[in-house]
């Protein structure tokens, strides 16, 4: 009997995933995959929550399942899923041209993405921090790189291995990241190819006590609200779409199953573009060449969760008023009150992402007051409510801290 048929004599078809739920973007993969079965109808789903990119053969010979959605990490093993002549959905789009439909990350314009938010702080001297061998931090190098030259500027790396197979390996990898960030021109803004490697940059940071990020901006990619709240200070990262990733996945297996699409008409992979940066204190800083100015500036995220004032920056600065209002005009073409709002603002993102806590709750946490009047000034700013930007924003997964 031909295993493409086999569906329709079954009440619902029978799926392998092999997706490692260990990792972020594995699990809200999962997410998605979730999302589409309960909106379009049931899978008999077989889930190998362990898996990393390789294959048991004997149980792929001996299993009789109708398709596959999958972490493919080589060529070979590519070769062999093909040979059980059933419909296969490549899921992270690490190695291209596998001769399977595949969906992914737009690598480069994350890198693009993380270029353009480091650019907007002002930074002139960029870094990428990536890992040797792998396609994915390759692509989002050459996107961040791309981007940093086309607004003028120069882009420098640094390479280390994704894993050490001992601790004196990982020793000797720590050290030389230390001494690159010694060695680097500051102020320095470094994009590290994931949120894992970010906390590797930070931690490099701490041991030789550059403060960030007013001597190192550092941005990760994943958006893992648990490593991102533990790091020190809390990480802005790049939040790329795994969750619609896994659901178009879903969609287009289950076409293919059905018979109402063809392997060989979706052979192009379909690239996502993150959904953004969440901003997060280890890059809230803008650099300025006025002394006055980036005094203030230090004041102002230094002491933002306390509602900050102008009067407040004046107590700590030694300028008039008038002065302050006038280089913050001519250094960032914006006031101190218009950026301590502007602060204020990327604190409401971070709680609306990071917490659930109602309205009311974040405007009094972040000095509006009111939410109504946050939600105007919000809207104002973004385009957005509260309320949209924490619906289109923020994983289903994501971990919730109450009020």
């Amino acid at each position: 009997m031909n295993r493409r048929y086999r569906a329709s004599r079954k009440s619902y078809p029978e799926v392998a995933v092999f997706v490692s739920s260990a990792g972020v973007y594995g699990r809200r993969l999962l997410a998605g995959v979730a999302d589409y079965i309960d909106r379009h109808g049931r899978w008999s789903v077989f889930i190998d929550s362990y898996a990393a990119g390789r294959f048991d053969s004997k149980w792929l010979r001996r299993w009789q399942g109708d398709g596959v959605l999958a972490f493919i990490e080589n060529r070979q093993d590519a070769q062999r899923l093909k040979r059980l002549k059933i419909p296969i959905v490549e899921t992270y789009g690490h190695l291209r041209d596998l001769g399977l439909p595949q969906f992914g990350n737009d690598e480069h314009a994350i890198g693009r993405v993380a270029a353009e938010h480091l650019l907007e702080r002002r930074f002139r001297k960029f870094a990428f921090c990536g890992y040797r061998n792998q396609p994915w931090s390759r692509r989002r190098h050459e996107g961040f790189a791309e981007a940093i030259q086309q607004a003028g500027f120069s882009c420098t790396r640094h390479l280390t291995d994704r894993k050490h197979k001992t601790l004196l390996d990982w020793q000797r990898a720590r050290q030389k990241l230390v001494e690159w960030l010694t060695e680097m021109p500051k102020p320095l803004a470094v994009m590290a190819c994931s949120d894992r490697c970010a906390q590797r940059v930070l931690d490099a940071c701490r041991r030789i006590e550059l403060a960030v990020p007013e001597e190192v901006a550092v941005i990760g990619v994943d958006n893992d609200e648990t490593l991102c709240r533990l790091s020190d200070p809390s990480l802005s990262s790049v939040a790329d779409d795994p969750q619609r990733i896994g659901y178009e996945a879903a969609r287009l297996l289950d076409d293919l199953i059905s018979g109402k699409r063809r392997t060989r008409d979706c052979l192009r992979p379909r690239l996502f573009p993150p959904r953004g940066v969440v901003s997060c204190r280890s890059t809230e800083i803008t650099v300025v060449d006025d002394p006055v100015v980036a005094e203030a500036l230090t004041v102002i995220h230094r002491r933002a969760r306390e509602n900050v004032t102008v009067k407040d920056v004046l107590h700590e600065v030694a300028v008039s008023r008038s002065i302050l209002y006038e280089r913050f005009n001519k250094a960032l073409g914006r006031s101190p009150h218009e950026h301590i709002m502007l602060v204020r603002l990327r604190r409401v993102q971070e709680l609306l992402l990071h917490t659930s806590w109602p309205l009311q709750t974040i405007a009094q946490e972040t000095g509006f007051e009111y939410a109504d009047y946050m939600g105007r000034v919000f809207r104002k700013r973004f385009g957005l409510t509260p309320g949209q930007y924490r619906s289109r924003n923020r994983p289903a997964d994501a971990d919730s801290v109450g009020p």
